[in-house]
């Protein structure tokens, strides 16, 4: 006789992996009316948020907080359950308001594959990328209609890709064969490595030929465009031949055909983006961008080309050949020797400083760098707020403060922490390069006196004049 525990042991897995219905009844808008359209076929509908855009409502299933992507084939209208390998897909009117969505696969596993892309070619869906089980993949699958499941498609080379940072974002050609990443993260979570190499955003551009399975490198991302793998960017469009980003609030048009950037020159687009843009579905086609309100759902759309931007002079991403390379290392290299040479030399005829001189003017001496320059605004930023708590209130900083500082007050718990190990990690790193004689960290954290699963932030003690020097 099965135990008690264990037929509730069943019937709790089941709830998880079958919460979800198989069926669900969905408001029939003028949004849903005009999407499903062979001519949209290949379009990727870009929500402002990727979490906003809620068609299904899952109620208290598992699946309520999971995002949801859009996807038409042959103008039907399809939903995949971010993180999962879950479809539904729209069988038709019920009624005249209604729309019933029914799912379509057998999928029994999710959470391999959070924050992958997932996109349609040549009437196939696809899902590249992402992260779960504890790893980043750079798996590439495929459904299988027939037998209503996953398959994996092989690849010359697995390169972990993940729509959101510590990724890159992609874009795939509407008709096209060619899917761009621009970038991609290395993750080595089961090495003994330190904490700060476990995970390293990767700025080469890269591309898929999605009907020979093969990835390339097409060059390293230009420096300027580095907020793609932070939080600071917003992606408003995919065009024909690129994305258009607002970084930093500098709309740019990345040209991934041509490698060009362009800066959004024309005005009346400019403050379209900005007045209207929030809480909207964007997608493109034939030289429009269609866009909706999420709350009313009804469809507009804008002209938008080339014409609409300048060529800021400055490319996508910079290119290099093998005998360029080999040249740069080889002077690398001489430089190098020729530094260690001089030092070598330099140490021996210097006499040695005496035991009582001035600590700090020792280390100003050795250290080349110009140390107000080494650390950023929002660096400076956060040291600011920990000395300004450590002399005026006599305490130490709390993780909601930090968040603020750092401008990730209303980001997810996830997005808050990764903000934080970056940019404490980045200053204590600089640190030690600026002095290299001490093994200290510029900044502690430590656990709350008041409640021991929090952690509270400060500057070493020892290292307090230092800061107060740089920030006087």
């Amino acid at each position: 006789m099965v135990r008690t525990s264990q037929v509730l042991f069943l019937l709790f897995w089941a709830t998880i992996v079958w919460g979800q219905e198989a069926s669900y009844i969905v408001n029939n808008t003028p949004f849903l009316r005009t999407i499903r359209n062979p001519r949209f076929d290949g379009c990727e509908l870009v929500p402002h948020s990727a979490v906003s855009l809620k068609i299904i409502d899952f109620k208290n299933s598992n699946f309520r907080t999971y995002g949801q992507v859009l996807l038409i084939r042959k103008g039907e209208l399809y939903i995949h359950i971010s993180a999962s390998g879950i479809l539904y897909k729209c069988t038709g009117d019920v009624g005249t308001d209604s729309l019933r969505f029914e799912r379509i696969d057998k999928t029994e596993h999710y959470g391999y594959n959070i924050n992958a892309k997932t996109f349609v070619h040549k009437d196939r869906f696809y899902n590249i990328g992402g992260y779960g089980f504890w790893r980043w993949n750079g798996q590439m699958r495929f459904f299988n209609d027939r037998s209503a499941d996953w398959k994996i498609e092989r690849l010359n080379r697995e390169i972990p890709v993940v729509v959101d940072p510590p990724g890159f974002p992609q874009w795939k050609s509407q008709n096209g064969n060619q899917l761009i990443s621009l970038g991609f993260v290395l993750g080595r979570q089961s090495e003994k490595v330190p904490e700060n190499e476990r995970v390293q955003s990767i700025d080469s551009v890269i591309s898929l030929d999605l009907d020979r399975a093969n990835w390339t490198v097409l060059g390293k991302l230009n420096p300027k465009l580095d907020a793609l793998s932070k939080f600071e960017y917003t992606l408003r469009s995919v065009l024909d031949s690129g994305l258009v980003v607002d970084i930093k609030e500098n709309i740019q048009y990345l040209n991934l055909l041509n490698n060009r950037i362009y800066s959004l020159s024309n005005r009346d687009i400019l403050n379209f983006f900005y007045s209207n843009i929030v809480q909207k579905v964007s997608w493109y086609k034939d030289g429009q961008m269609y866009y909706t309100i999420l709350g009313e759902w009804q469809v507009d759309s804008l002209k938008i080309s080339a014409q609409d931007f300048t060529f800021s002079g400055e490319p996508v991403y910079t290119t290099s050949n093998s005998s360029n390379t080999l040249l740069s290392g080889t002077v690398i290299a001489v430089l190098a020797i020729a530094g260690f040479w001089f030092y070598k030399r330099r140490k021996q005829q210097v006499p040695a400083v005496d035991s009582m001189t001035n600590t700090s003017e020792a280390s100003t001496t050795r250290s080349p760098y110009p140390v107000k320059e080494v650390f950023d605004e929002i660096e400076k930023g956060l040291l600011k707020l920990l000395m300004e708590n450590m002399n005026i209130r006599n305490s130490r900083t709390a993780t909601d403060e930090v968040n603020r500082v750092l401008g990730m007050a209303s980001k997810s718990g996830d997005m808050q922490k990764r903000k934080r190990s970056d940019v404490i990690r980045s200053i204590n790193a600089k640190y030690r390069v600026l002095m290299p004689e001490k093994d200290v960290e510029l900044i502690d954290r430590v656990k709350s006196e008041l409640d021991a699963r929090l952690y509270e932030y400060c500057i070493t003690t020892s290292e307090i004049p230092f800061v107060e020097s740089l920030l006087g």
